[in-house]
């Protein structure tokens, strides 16, 4: 289910960063040439990600989702870098708590708690 919500939501903002920028970027920002093709190389690899994710899901291929999951946390925790560097906490805390249910969602408890 996270992995779902996670790529799903990933792809989401890529798609509307080439239809829709101004929800993602100032509204005194200039769209460009150059700003859309921005938005499809970060769109290219995503999509397809999503694709592949939904259709472990779709057939509860176990392996392959856990490897796709893996990979679509790594690519929030980059996300999570560009909101640090660009300053804005939103851009960095909503990828960066993606990300870490990504990578805890399928660790057993006793894994993660230590006993004392």
């Amino acid at each position: 289910m996270v992995t779902a919500i996670n790529v799903l939501v990933a792809s989401g903002f890529s798609i509307a960063a080439i239809i829709r920028p101004q929800y993602l970027v100032p509204a005194e920002s200039v769209r460009t040439e150059a700003s859309l093709l921005l938005a499809m190389y970060a769109a290219a690899p995503r999509i397809p990600l999503a694709l592949l994710a939904l259709w472990a899901i779709y057939k509860k291929a176990a392996p392959a989702l856990m490897i796709l999951g893996t990979l679509a946390g790594f690519m929030q925790m980059l996300d999570a870098g560009i909101g640090l560097f660009e300053r804005d906490l939103g851009k960095c805390a909503a990828p960066l708590l993606i990300a870490v249910l990504q990578f805890f969602r399928g660790i057993p408890a006793s894994q993660i708690l230590v006993e004392t």
